[in-house]
This record gives structure tokens, C-alpha cells and sequence, in this order.
């Protein structure tokens, strides 16, 4: 997998792409965003990862100061420039949090159907404060995504453990229960989590 990193601290750089390459990706390194863009005209990228405030932009926007139509606008603009295979939107829930929940609604619907006009897969995350029983899924994408993965912290004992569930899968059976998620040289891994007391 070849991977675009763009990012201008040096040290910040250098850490990423050591574990980048360690996990036995290919990585491409631009410290500008213009390095970037060059980059991205010139090869083709599995996955592009970037520092949002580059000294070269002069006009650094986070999506939540941007209104939702306005971001669908660009996110369309770049959809047909630069013919992205996979969009990542992270987070969705800075964006739930500047607008209403209408608004936030209309977004996700609008993005969905440029997703779809696109034929390109897509990557959304938010962050919600708690899971009710009665409610295993983030709100507005448990219509819209094919598949939903709970990412979230478990303490056990004296340490925190990162864990990983699947809250939907859509036509396909799966285990709802939490797993280890293991960040290690080589890729990552999933454990089965040990019962408390045993």
C-alpha cells in the first residue's frame, strides 16, 4: 500500500513514517501542502494522510467553520480534481456540533448520495459520549453505513486497553462483543478480552 504523508513538523514526521514503514507500508513524505498536491497529481495513493494546518495554506478552515452545504460543495470539487478511492471524514461530530440536527441530518443524506453518485467507499468517525443498550449505533449512520466499528477504551486493572466491537454489519452475523485492539510492528491484531475476576 503506498500512502501520501504530508506533514511539517519534522519530528512528528519522522515518528509517523518510521511506523508506517515498519508496519510494511510504502510512504511518500511532503512537508507543504503544495508538496502534496504535486504528489498527488503526479502518482497514485492508497491513502493519503495530512496535517490539517500546513504553513504554505493560507486559509486553514476546520470543517466545523465551514457550513455544512459549503462542505459538501468542496467535498464534491475535490471528488472530481483529485478522484479520491476512499474519503475519511474525521471527525463527523465536529460538524454534528455546528449545526442543528436537521442541518447535521441533511448533511449525512448529502453525503451519502455524493458518495454514491461517486462510486467511492468512505470512512466517517465520531465520537459519542455514551452507547444506550437500547441504542447500539451512532446517530444517522446506522441507516446510511454498511458497517459500523466501535473504537473506545476499557480500563482493566491498573491499565487502559484499547478495544473493538462491531455495532453493525449489515447482511452478515458478527459478535457485538468487545475485543483488544493491539497497535504493534507489522499491523494490528484482535484479542478476545479476558472476563473481569478470571
Amino acid at each position: 500500500m503506498q500512502i501520501l504523508y504530508v506533514e511539517d513538523d519534522v519530528d512528528i514526521q519522522e515518528a509517523l513514517q518510521e511506523v508506517l514503514e515498519a508496519a510494511g507500508y510504502r510512504v511518500t513524505v511532503a512537508s507543504t501542502a503544495t508538496q502534496g498536491l504535486s504528489f498527488m497529481r503526479s502518482q497514485k495513493f492508497h491513502l493519503v494522510i495530512s496535517d490539517y494546518n500546513l504553513p504554505d495554506i493560507l486559509e486553514c478552515r476546520y470543517p466545523e467553520s465551514t457550513s455544512p452545504e459549503d462542505l459538501l460543495v468542496e467535498l464534491r470539487r475535490s471528488l472530481e480534481e483529485y478522484r479520491p478511492t476512499l474519503i475519511v471524514l474525521d471527525s463527523i461530530s465536529s460538524i454534528a456540533h455546528s449545526t442543528s440536527t436537521r442541518g447535521f441530518r441533511q448533511f449525512m443524506v448529502g453525503f451519502a448520495s455524493l458518495v454514491r453518485e461517486h462510486s467511492r467507499s468512505a470512512l466517517l468517525t465520531q465520537a459519542i459520549s455514551e452507547i444506550k443498550e437500547d441504542e447500539r449505533t451512532a446517530p444517522f449512520l446506522s441507516t446510511i453505513a454498511d458497517a459500523i466499528i466501535s473504537l473506545d477504551y476499557q480500563r482493566h486493572g491498573k491499565k487502559l486497553e484499547r478495544t473493538i466491537s462491531v455495532t453493525k454489519m449489515r447482511g452478515s452475523a458478527h459478535s457485538d462483543d468487545a475485543f483488544r485492539l493491539l497497535m504493534r510492528p507489522g499491523g494490528l491484531g484482535i484479542e478476545a478480552l479476558e472476563e473481569p475476576g478470571a
